[in-house]
């Protein structure tokens, strides 16, 4: 997967400026809600200017494969002349500057500013019309960088309060460390299975691990990831006997490939029904090549929350394949990490 952050350097991707200088005088911690973004800005820039309306089209849009119409996050405005004081402090802010300082539209961000694990992202440009120009070119770049920051702070979470013994439980059985949280329990563990979920009074999420012998690449294609899911979610049991999770008919599910942390990942997208029974919801699973053992791992995360919001609850599901960790896999990704910043500052130099 492409990636638009180095830390502890600044970079140039795609024309956007991105910098990670953490302050060390900073103690505070930052406020506000998981995915919520405060817009500084003057009131007209927010309510009436294109830039507003673009902006919205960015932050709004919709989180793919999720029963319920959600945005990627929950945008509000901050007026320029009221950003001070406690509301330095929050975890996500954009600030919309135009004037005929700024030479071309530019994209800058910056880490921990004014509070801990904050992150602040400055749009300059000489005038609103460019600057919505800039924004909508660079849509992706916004969001994946404001995505990522909320997946390290649920990434952070999981860290903090991991289970040791869920974790030596999934070592045993399948060579890697991963972080589960405490709140959740191991409900199964069989011959390469492993099902572990929290449960709460109005919800359930869960993860599944399992791992069979790998074929071939045409193992990570769409056909064989959902036949193998269907195999290893039967076993999961649904409310009435006879009753298990599989796979959806409803929506064909969705595959994309990607690199997370060096390693390549298959990651599927798409809904989870309980044969003989009603129930369901989404579910977002990654499968990756187990080199070393000759086996193909996969890490299914679903989610029931009927009639609510599900996206947070997916965001930190999704959060937890960040810190699974093959022998070998350090390694690789600093190698990885290197060239990478050879790439991005052999393309800086250039321009």
């Amino acid at each position: 997967m492409k990636k638009f952050i180095y830390l502890c350097m600044a970079v140039i991707i795609s024309g956007v400026m991105l910098s990670s200088c953490n302050s060390s005088s900073v103690k505070v911690d930052s406020t506000g809600g998981a995915l919520e973004i405060m817009v500084v800005a003057q009131p007209s820039v927010w309510n009436d200017d294109p830039v507003g309306d673009t902006l919205r089209s960015i932050l709004l849009e919709p989180v793919p494969m999720l029963n319920q119409t959600e945005p990627l996050f929950d945008p509000f405005l901050m007026p320029a002349n009221a950003f001070e004081g406690t509301a330095r402090r929050y975890r996500n802010i954009m600030i919309l500057k135009a004037g005929e300082e700024f030479v071309t539209p530019a994209i800058s961000v910056a880490y921990d500013v004014y509070a801990k694990s904050q992150i602040v992202v400055e749009v300059t440009a000489p005038d609103y019309t460019s600057m919505a120009e800039y924004m909508s070119s660079h849509r992706k770049e916004i969001q994946h960088v404001f995505n990522m920051a909320e997946s390290d702070r649920f990434l952070a979470q999981a860290q903090k309060f991991a289970s040791k013994e869920i974790g030596q439980q999934i070592r045993d059985k399948f060579g890697f460390d991963m972080n589960v949280p405490k709140s959740y329990d191991v409900r199964d563990s069989s011959d390469s299975f492993m099902w572990i979920s929290q449960e709460m009074p109005l919800s359930s999420l869960g993860i599944v691990i399992y791992s069979y012998p790998y074929t071939g690449k045409e193992d990570f294609e769409q056909p064989n990831l959902l036949k193998r899911r269907n195999e290893f979610v039967a076993r999961i049991p649904g409310p009435v006997d006879g009753s298990y999770m599989t796979t959806s008919t409803a929506i064909d599910p969705v595959v994309s490939y990607m690199r997370i942390n060096g390693r390549f990942w298959a990651k599927m997208q798409g809904f989870w029904d309980v044969e003989g029974d009603i129930m369901g919801g989404p579910f977002v699973s990654f499968s990756t090549l187990d080199v070393a053992n000759h086996r193909v791992v996969c890490i299914d995360d679903y989610i029931y929350f009927p009639n609510d919001h599900k996206r947070n609850y997916l965001r930190q599901l999704e959060s937890f394949i960040r810190s699974v960790k093959f022998p070998g896999d350090v390694e690789a990704a600093e190698s990885e990490q290197a060239v990478e910043a050879t790439e991005a500052a052999e393309a800086e130099s250039s321009l």
